[in-house]
């Protein structure tokens, strides 16, 4: 997978070639600054705390840490919830 700079993400195919994922493309900004290099992959370190980020925002991708650095998220991944966090009166 690959990143692209107008927040789309690339997968690479089984013959070599990369296939651009367009539901991962576009949309408007959430206004979280929790991403790092794509709108749309969240910074592993931000969701600790909510287990349920994943299931209730499919479109999103939980990337890797972002040591510190976070830009602005799609908003495919918006700011995370109570109801990220998976849990009884929470």
């Amino acid at each position: 997978m690959r990143f692209l700079g107008d927040g789309c993400i690339e997968t690479c195919q089984s013959d070599g070639s990369w296939s651009k994922n367009t539901s991962l493309c576009g949309g408007t900004n959430s206004g979280w600054k929790g991403s790092r290099g794509s709108g749309f992959a969240v910074c592993s370190e931000l969701l600790v705390d909510y287990p349920c980020y994943k299931l209730n925002h499919p479109d999103c991708v939980v990337g890797n840490s972002c040591s510190g650095i976070q830009g602005t998220c799609n908003s495919s991944c918006p700011t995370p919830t109570a109801a990220d966090r998976c849990a009884c009166g929470g």
